[in-house]
């Protein structure tokens, strides 16, 4: 099977760096325990404070539909 890898960008609106940085690392918490989660990990820019990505790889297609299931 073939790896399925994507990338994430999220600009934080009005509510503040701080609240979608939580968010962002209890999700990247609980992704790890996902079956086929390969890797999810959260990047934050240095040079524009509203911006961070993600960047997730799954064992599959259908580990990657699983993780958008939970």
């Amino acid at each position: 099977m073939t790896e399925h890898c994507l990338r994430v960008d999220y600009y934080v609106a009005d509510i503040g760096r701080d609240p979608v940085r939580e968010r962002l690392v209890a999700m990247q918490r609980a992704s790890h325990e996902e079956q086929g989660c390969l890797e999810y990990s959260v990047f934050e820019s240095l040079d524009d404070p509203t911006h961070f990505s993600i960047f997730e790889r799954y064992s599959d297609a259908a580990a990657h539909q699983e993780h958008m299931n939970s």
